[in-house]
């Protein structure tokens, strides 16, 4: 008896070590299924990670910051405090675990031979934040543009009309005043001809801006077709010559200089464009009515929409309703309505991509600036 059962157990080893064995095949198949596994989503590492990562995080804060702007502008057309966050940094952690192992369990008349595999593949972006507050916010949203940048749009094909009516509030004597002060209405419709003349001396190659030295200049170059717009823009300057040679005018932001060769230019800082941009921000019927708006240019329609908050000129619309349509360019929501810019209105989408752009640039200039930052693990 003794050694029928030692014989016994010596078979049953056997009979396990030949099924190990013969089972090799698939175990190394099943082995394998993991491997390359871990092998595709190598794919997802390194190089292909920028390729995979980049495009999606790029758009995110692309709709981001766009929808920041244009709530700040809805949020100053009801006369609410505004607020941006400066986004500092964006990292994010690609972490990929993979586990290969065998389980073999032993029972009377039975044996079993178990492989068992994971994988798993986590992202943690962390991002941080800081509000500009401060100097940083003064360098950012209240001081002026400075002349350098603002004509270096200029200079690189930007509408020099929509640059004057937007970022600049005077011109020699001439203040471009906003249009909600309607008692200088003619004051601003004279600044309007002179942006309007000197877009049309753009188009027509009849003027150039550059540097001599250290001034900032512009020339107004005499053509056949021309002289008559020249000659207007310096009566409008308030400046004396008859001469039809080319003409230089030093550009200057300052207020004191004075001659015959000077033009002033004071542009506007980042908070005084939103203020003029915001006018064109519609409201619903109701909130006329319920006085959180100051309505002296609406223009309300039969239907309760408004036909538009400045009648004199077109340059920028943001829409309402009650939902968002599929065709918006950039939509907030915003007490209980949606504010949208319309994926086909190129004029508003040329004036807030000039905003976002003027924008960046003076953040950009300030961002030496210390300031609390806020870091958030995204899940």
């Amino acid at each position: 008896m003794r050694k029928i059962l030692i014989g016994t157990g010596i078979d049953r080893s056997r009979a396990l070590i030949h099924s190990m064995f013969t089972s090799r095949a698939m175990l190394f198949k099943l082995l394998a299924i993991p491997v390359f596994m871990l092998a595709g989503c190598q794919s997802s590492f390194g190089p292909e990670a920028v390729r995979n990562t980049h495009p999606s995080y790029n758009q995110a804060v692309i709709d981001s910051l766009n929808g920041e702007m244009l709530l700040n502008l809805v949020r100053l057309k009801y006369r609410d405090e505004i607020l941006f966050l400066k986004i500092n940094s964006i990292t994010t952690a690609l972490t990929l675990n993979a586990t290969i192992g065998n389980n073999i369990s032993l029972s009377s008349g039975t044996s079993t031979l178990a492989p068992s595999t994971g994988l798993s593949y986590t992202q943690l972006p962390t991002l941080s934040y800081a509000p500009m507050a401060g100097d940083l916010f003064f360098k950012s949203i209240m001081a002026p543009i400075p002349l350098d940048s603002l004509f270096a749009f200029i200079r690189n094909g930007w509408n020099i009309e929509r640059l004057f009516n937007m970022c600049v509030e005077r011109v020699n004597e001439l203040y471009n005043i906003p249009s909600r002060e309607l008692d200088n209405k003619p004051e601003k419709e004279r600044f309007r001809r002179l942006a309007s003349l000197l877009r049309k001396l753009q188009t027509g190659h009849s003027i150039e801006i550059g540097k001599d030295k250290n001034d900032l200049m512009i020339l107004f170059k005499y053509k056949q077709d021309n002289a008559s717009d020249i000659d207007e823009v310096y009566s409008l300057l308030n400046l004396k010559g008859n001469d039809k040679a080319p003409r230089r005018l030093i550009i200057t932001d300052n207020s004191l200089a004075e001659g015959p060769d000077k033009m002033i230019v004071e542009p506007r800082g980042i908070s005084n464009i939103m203020h003029y941009l915001a006018q064109y921000v519609r409201i619903p019927k109701e909130h006329v009515e319920a006085g959180l708006v100051d309505n002296s240019m609406e223009y309300v329609n039969e239907d309760g929409g408004n036909e538009y908050s400045n009648a004199t000129d077109n340059i920028f619309d943001v829409q309402v309703n009650s939902w968002c349509p599929e065709n918006a360019f950039i939509a907030v929501p915003y007490r209980d309505n949606c504010y949208y810019i319309s994926d086909s209105d190129l004029m508003s989408k040329s004036v807030f991509q000039l905003l976002s752009n003027l924008f960046s640039l003076q953040a950009g200039q300030s961002s030496n600036t210390s300031t609390p930052v806020l870091t958030i693990p995204a899940r």
